[in-house]
């Protein structure tokens, strides 16, 4: 048996979603640079403060995406990282993401036991046919997840979805 919260599945953040936040942060680092070399202190705070925000948000970029273990689901954006066991969840299915993104995409929706819905950050694609295939293999993937967990759990309240 696996042990206890190690990842048994990983989905990294797309490839063209990552080149777009290191590229952000490769600007804010030029910029802090600039600032820090322009030699007067209120351009060096400035840019030692564009400086950690770019190496922030380039390493938070690095490990953007979900991990689904026997315990539940993690998933990291840039600006956070959200845990659900799956004894909290009572679905998964996909959904709209407009709240994780400016244009119209989709990703997997979790549906807590308590009615609250979280958007799995991670997972966050453009609204087309290729993505909604790639969330639905991976909803499989993670329902088998959950039926598994939902077996072996003593204390799990929830049904499987």
């Amino acid at each position: 048996m696996t042990k206890p919260g190690a990842p048994m599945l990983r989905v990294r953040t797309s490839l063209p979603q990552r080149a777009v936040l290191t590229t952000v942060a490769a600007v804010l680092a030029l910029l802090g640079l600039g600032g820090v070399l322009a030699g007067t202190a209120g351009a060096a705070v400035g840019g030692g403060s564009a400086l950690l925000v770019a190496a922030v948000l380039a390493l938070r970029s690095l490990r953007s995406g979900i991990e689904a273990d026997l315990d539940g689901i993690t998933s990291r954006t840039v600006e956070r990282t959200q845990r659900l066991r799956w004894c909290e969840i009572s679905s998964i299915q996909p959904g709209d993401a407009r709240s994780a993104s400016p244009v119209p995409a989709t990703a997997l929706v979790a549906t807590t036991t308590a009615g609250r819905r979280l958007v799995l950050g991670g997972l966050v694609g453009p609204a087309t046919r290729r993505n909604s295939v790639r969330l639905q293999l991976l909803r499989a993937e993670l329902d088998r997840l959950a039926a598994r967990h939902h077996r072996e759990c003593a204390t799990c309240s929830a049904t499987p979805s």
